[in-house]
């Protein structure tokens, strides 16, 4: 081991996520950003090496020392920190003749997602530019989850575009991401400084855990047909959007319920989850959702960790009869849970269970994932408004000269799901992916739940406006 000051520790939910990590939960996520225009793959790459200094946690490897992991900072990177796959190249001009082009950009996309980390000697993030065609580029960052979450990935991306156009990070002011920053109670701390404003803060919190891990034992949550029963770890995606028309659309019919976009994306998740179980044969008693909840963005935005707790709303059979009420009943759920304190309750225990040794951790994780009983039935990512660097005349962001025109998420995916999804908003539109495993779902059948899940907004916007 080395001196201390290469240590970057891990706070609970860090080790959570390397707990559960296996050959088949694999719990690591990608951002895909499209881009048009001609993008410089040294000056990029200088761009990323110039950001990793600000942020140690990514610059890391695994290392082991009484039962306990931590992440040993590297001093010295690789001078190639981007990967650069260009398939215009003159090998390649071949396939681009026959049309083959779009098949050879699948399967890098495929190869490139599905390659497996190795945190003992590798670090916890990875970087691919690919060329499609001239002018056209896909820029691919996957990424460990215990290392770094998803919102503050999207600030590391910002950190990268502010390099590449020269004009260093969008924060000049933001401290370097420090060794010292980091506790293994970090998350904790900030939970504990919030209880002053939550009535019954600790009854609260223990009557949700206590309805979590062992009222929910008599129902665990209903789990989503699927057509094949493989256990291959490896993940597919398909990638949508609804246009700015259909989000003002969506937001303006929540909005006359008291709701939100994200109330009523989860209401129609709920609905669409029964529906295609119907569709199937399969009846739908609780359906239990898991969503993100960033709880520590304004306390310590500097910090690269997980700092998220879990809202898991669940409803019944009668709940999902009338889309309103639903609605409704989402609405005051999720702020209800957010607001009285009970979405920090899983925080608790994984800290609790972080104390312990990482191997004990890692079979209770493995428990939880083998029973299906503590895993909700479906996770819903919601990355919100999503803003990347400056806009350029034509209102896109651009890097350099080229303009990222779109961007899609691949959200882990653990094994009793077998399917999750990203939402967020990019340039006014409404960005959807799904992202599934090949072995539990056929391609027909995932685009056909996406296709279902679609529609069942559109229904909702329609219903609302009736209502």
């Amino acid at each position: 081991m080395k001196d201390k000051k290469t240590v970057i520790p891990m706070n609970c939910f860090d080790e959570t996520w390397l707990s559960i990590d296996s050959r088949i939960e694999r719990i690591y996520y990608h951002v895909i950003l499209y881009i048009q225009g001609n993008v410089d793959p040294v000056k990029l790459n200088q761009a990323f090496r110039s950001a990793l200094r600000r942020h140690p946690a990514l610059r890391t490897i695994l290392r082991r020392r009484l039962l306990r992991h931590f992440r040993e900072m590297q001093e010295e990177l690789a001078e190639e920190i981007l990967n650069f796959t260009d398939l215009t190249a003159s090998e390649n001009a071949g396939d681009t003749v026959a049309g083959k082009i779009d098949a050879r950009y699948e399967k890098c996309l495929s190869e490139w997602t599905n390659r497996r980390f190795n945190l003992k000697k590798e670090l916890p993030f990875r970087v691919l530019l690919v060329k499609k065609a001239e002018a056209e580029y896909s820029l691919v960052l996957s990424i460990h989850h215990y290392s770094m979450d998803a919102l503050r990935a999207l600030r590391f991306i910002n950190e990268v575009i502010g390099w590449y156009n020269d004009r260093g990070p969008a924060d000049a002011s933001m401290p370097e991401d420090t060794p010292e920053c980091h506790r293994r109670d970090e998350v904790l701390q900030w939970i504990q400084s919030s209880k002053a404003r939550v009535r019954y803060y600790y009854p609260k919190i223990m009557a949700r855990l206590f309805h979590r891990f062992v009222l929910s034992l008599r129902s665990p949550p209903t789990r989503i047909f699927h057509d094949r029963s493989g256990s291959s770890g490896e993940v597919a995606f398909i990638h949508r959007s609804m246009s700015p028309l259909e989000l003002s659309q969506i937001d303006a019919g929540s909005k006359a319920v008291n709701a939100t976009v994200n109330d009523l994306l989860l209401a129609a998740c709920f609905r669409t989850i029964e529906k295609w179980n119907q569709l199937h044969g399969k009846v739908s008693r609780k359906i239990s959702i898991m969503v993100p909840v960033d709880v520590g963005r304004k306390a310590s935005q500097h910090i690269v960790s997980n700092q998220l707790s879990y809202v898991s709303p669940a409803t019944t059979s009668a709940d999902r009869k009338d889309r309103v009420a639903l609605l409704r009943k989402v609405s005051r759920k999720s702020a209800r849970v957010i607001r009285n304190g009970n979405a920090f309750s899983m925080l608790y225990f994984t800290y609790t269970l972080a104390c312990l040794s990482f191997s004990i951790f890692k079979i209770i994780g493995w428990l939880f994932i083998a029973t299906r009983v503590y895993i909700d039935s479906f996770l819903l990512t919601s990355a919100g408004i999503i803003r990347l660097g400056e806009k350029g005349a034509e209102g896109l962001p651009r890097i350099g000269t080229a303009r990222i025109v779109d961007i899609s998420g691949l959200t882990p995916v653990v094994t009793p799901w077998g399917m999750s999804l990203v939402t967020g908003v990019f340039n006014g539109n409404l960005n959807m992916a799904l992202t599934y495993r090949p072995s539990r779902f056929s391609p027909e059948k995932a685009s056909m739940f996406f296709d279902l899940y679609l529609q069942e907004i559109r229904d909702y916007v329609v219903a609302l406006e009736s209502a």
